[in-house]
C-alpha cells in the first residue's frame, strides 16, 4: 500500500503543521513516510504546500505527479492543482474560500468542506 497526499494553500493556514501531524501519526503506526514541504517567497499569504507519501514498503520517489488525496485550501491552489488527483482519488476543497463548483475533470471524487465556517 502506498498513498500520496498533497496539501496546498497559502501560508498561515496550517498546512505544514497538518502535514507533519499526518506524518507523525503514520510513523507511529509503523509506516514509511516522506514529507516534502514547499514554500513560496512570502511567509503569510504566499503559496505553500507539502507532499506526503505513506507506504508499508520502501518509498522510491517522494514526489508524485498525481495524488490519491489532495487538499486545496484556497482558490489559487484549487485552480493550479485540481487536476492532479489520481483516478479513484479524493479532492478535498475548502468550500469556505473556494466557491467554484465545477465538477471534477477526472475519475475522482470531490468533497467540499466548509473549513472556516
Amino acid at each position: 500500500m502506498e498513498k500520496s497526499l498533497y496539501l496546498a494553500g497559502v501560508g498561515g493556514q496550517g498546512l505544514q503543521v497538518a502535514g507533519k501531524a499526518v506524518v507523525g501519526a503514520a510513523m507511529g503506526l509503523g509506516y514509511n513516510v516522506t514529507y516534502s514541504p514547499k514554500y513560496g517567497p512570502a511567509k503569510r499569504g504566499g503559496l505553500t504546500s507539502c507532499y506526503l507519501v505513506i507506504s508499508d514498503e520502501e518509498i522510491g520517489n517522494p514526489r508524485k505527479k498525481r495524488h490519491d488525496i489532495m487538499l486545496v485550501m484556497e482558490p489559487m491552489a484549487y485552480a493550479q492543482f485540481k487536476n492532479d488527483v489520481k483516478d479513484g482519488g479524493l479532492l478535498l476543497v475548502n468550500s469556505s474560500l473556494v466557491k467554484e463548483q465545477e465538477a471534477p475533470g477526472g475519475g475522482y471524487r470531490r468533497l467540499d468542506v466548509p473549513m472556516y465556517d
